[in-house]
């Protein structure tokens, strides 16, 4: 065994090397990948960031291993000021600035644009759903502190971290509701809508009582099904679909650290013991979105989240472009020095 000074440089050692080696994996390929134009030099660059990313996971490997609880180690790699406080003081001449970038399909905004205007309706803007789920699900300390919100639908999870009020990771996958439905709708040999009315109805992630519930076939036929099978075919899927979703948002170690938190929406997400679930899986604290609305129709009804944040999103765009239109006036233009001082003082 190590003695505290001895494990202390253990632990220390491989946190740096994590740090490093997750950063070395994407370095290669940002920094000569766009200047190669040898194919070999291109195998070799994304060799070399393979190898560092497996250099990266040999070391969690170690500590998921040695330690009953990794996460006391992986949680404080960002917050160690020796790893993280290195390069300030550093004299550069270049300040560079970190953005997320969300690539979409050009032609497929202007078919919508076509579309809607054929029916005398301007599209002012769009918005990314899984954002706008998130601005109306998370609470301003949420989106401070550091938290995924985790949209399932039904057909695609929207995920989305955000971290001192600035989205930091954003994934689409495609999993959501429907691969339940279409579970029970094998497993128990019925309709695709009445399994969806069963999970709807009496699906849950918590182990039942040995009772059954009937289901109407048609329109003289009836089937008994045991609340026990439910619960045998809906929670191994659920478990599936939130460890995708970990391995995806947990694979890059800067959200690893950052999510504190895990909110989840949409209308997969009303299913009886899915919070419980998910603190099981993410191992942090899990709570269902009440959709940013206290009372009315809205209240606890996450499925109701990314309208809701788009209609949020919609309101401050309007207000910005609002405010561009009267800075913009004619009025404006016989005191554009107070203006302009007003901008460099407080812009």
């Amino acid at each position: 065994t190590l003695n505290a000074a001895q494990k202390h440089i253990f632990t220390s050692n491989l946190k740096y090397q994590i740090m490093l080696d997750s950063v070395q994996g994407r370095a290669p390929g940002m920094a000569f990948l766009p200047y190669c134009s040898l194919p070999e030099l291109e195998s070799c660059m994304e060799v070399w960031s393979f190898m560092e990313m497996i250099h990266s996971r040999s070391y969690t490997y170690i500590i998921k291993n040695v330690y009953a609880d990794p996460s006391e180690v992986f949680d404080q790699i960002l917050d160690d000021d020796k790893i993280t406080s290195q390069p300030i003081t550093q004299k550069c001449n270049n300040l560079g600035i970190s953005s997320l970038n969300i690539m979409t399909d050009d032609k497929l905004f202007k078919g919508y644009e076509n579309c809607f205007r054929k029916i005398n309706i301007n599209v002012d803007n769009f918005f990314d759903s899984g954002i706008s789920s998130a601005f109306s699900a998370l609470t301003e300390k949420e989106k401070n502190d550091g938290v995924a919100c985790i949209d399932i639908g039904a057909s695609t999870t929207k995920v989305v971290v955000m971290q001192e009020n600035k989205v930091i990771f954003s994934k689409v996958l495609p999993l959501g509701g429907n691969s339940v439905t279409d579970d029970l709708y094998k497993g128990l040999q019925i309709t695709r809508e009445t399994a969806e009315t069963i999970k709807i109805l009496h699906g849950t992630l918590s182990p039942n009582f040995n009772n059954n519930i009937e289901i109407r076939m048609n329109s003289v036929q009836q089937k008994n099904i045991n609340k026990n099978i439910l619960f045998g075919i809906i929670k191994p899927r659920y478990e599936e679909i939130l460890e995708i979703i970990r391995d995806f948002v947990f694979d890059n170690i800067y959200t690893r650290v950052s999510v504190k938190s895990i909110v989840l929406a949409g209308g997969a997400s009303k299913i009886y013991g899915l919070n419980s679930l998910g603190e099981n899986i993410f191992n942090r604290y899990c709570r269902i979105s009440m959709s940013g609305v206290d009372q009315g129709f809205f209240s606890n009804k996450p499925e109701f989240s990314t309208i809701l944040g788009m209609i949020k999103l919609a309101q401050n765009y309007k207000e910005l472009q609002i405010t561009k239109k009267i800075l913009s006036s004619k009025v404006f233009n016989a005191i554009d020095r107070l203006d302009n001082w007003i901008e460099e003082s407080y812009a």
